[in-house]
Formats: C-alpha cells, structure tokens, sequence
C-alpha cells in the first residue's frame, strides 16, 4: 500500500509539474486581427480599419485616383498601387502609410519595385508600422511586400490544462 501511495504522489507531483510549467509559444498573426491602414500626406489623410486579410482596408491617396491596397498573410504585408493615372507619382516629404493594431516587433524584409522605397523608409513604434512615401516613385501596378517580426505570445496548451486538472483532482482524492 506504501508503494502505491509513494506512486500515486509522483504522479501527482508529475501531472502538476507539467500542468503548471508546459506551454508553448504562439506566434501571432496578421490575418484576421483587426488593423487600420492609413494614407497620411500632411493634413489629408484617409483611414480604413478592418480585418486583415479582407477586402475593405483600402485607402485613397492623396489625389483621389490612386488607391493603395493591403494584401496579407500571416507575417507580410504586400501593398499595390492601383491609379487611372498613366503616368509616375512622385511622392513628397510628409507622406507616409501608416499600419496599427498588431504587435510588430521589425521588419525583416522588403521587395519592391517602387523607386526610392527601402528599409530605411519603415518605422516601428509600439503597435504601429510607419512607411515613409517620400521621394519614391509610383506607377500603376507597383507594389512592395514586407515580412514582419510580430510579437510571441505564450499560449497554454489544452492539454497542459488536463493534466492540471488531473493533477489537482489526484491530490483532493489523496486527502480522502
């Protein structure tokens, strides 16, 4: 009988043990959360928030014809440039596109076939991702895609929280 309660408490102390301190980490993503993307050029500016991954986060640039829209996947961002203008937009200084609702932590990646656009053009503060308009040159069709570094979030496994209970119920049966 002395083996088996000395087993019984081992289990226990095992099931607690695991319960307690097993999690793993979860990597946060883009898609689904809710973000609001912003097209900023001194005192214009035009918002849209949404779900990432949906179609209603598209915003309009500064001269109403060009319209910038967010594509997503769980850690990029790509952004194209859709205008009836046939020419290139140049950009000036105080213009920017403006990401905010995730916890991004850098930028790990740029591709893009827009003229002046590069990594020294992103800023991160908190929950929100700068990208910076000036000086770069835009033609219909461009686009730039960015891999993002968002924050890990420790998320308890399920069954961590069965062998919590277990280890909880084992020990009130013990008492008995």
């Amino acid at each position: 009988m002395n083996r088996i309660n000395t087993f019984a408490r081992a289990l226990v102390a095992l099931m607690l043990f695991f319960g307690l301190f097993a999690s793993h980490q979860a990597r946060a993503g883009l898609l689904g959360s809710e973000l609001t993307f912003s097209f900023i050029s001194g005192t214009y500016e035009d918002s849209a928030t949404g779900l990432a991954g949906s179609d209603d986060l598209t915003v309009t640039g500064f001269f109403g014809d060009d319209f910038f829209v967010p594509g997503f996947t769980d850690n990029s961002l790509t952004v194209f440039l859709e205008t009836d203008f046939t020419g290139e937009t140049t950009y000036g200084p105080l213009v920017s596109l403006v990401l905010s609702g995730a916890d991004f932590l850098g930028v790990e990646q740029l591709t893009t076939d827009v003229l002046g656009l590069a990594l020294s053009s992103f800023s991160i503060t908190g929950d929100m991702l700068e990208i910076s308009l000036a000086s770069t040159t835009w033609v219909n069709g461009n686009s730039f895609t960015v891999a993002l570094a968002l924050d890990q979030a420790t998320v308890p496994v399920p069954a961590t929280l069965v062998l919590l209970g277990l280890g909880l119920l084992g020990l009130g049966w013990m008492r008995r």
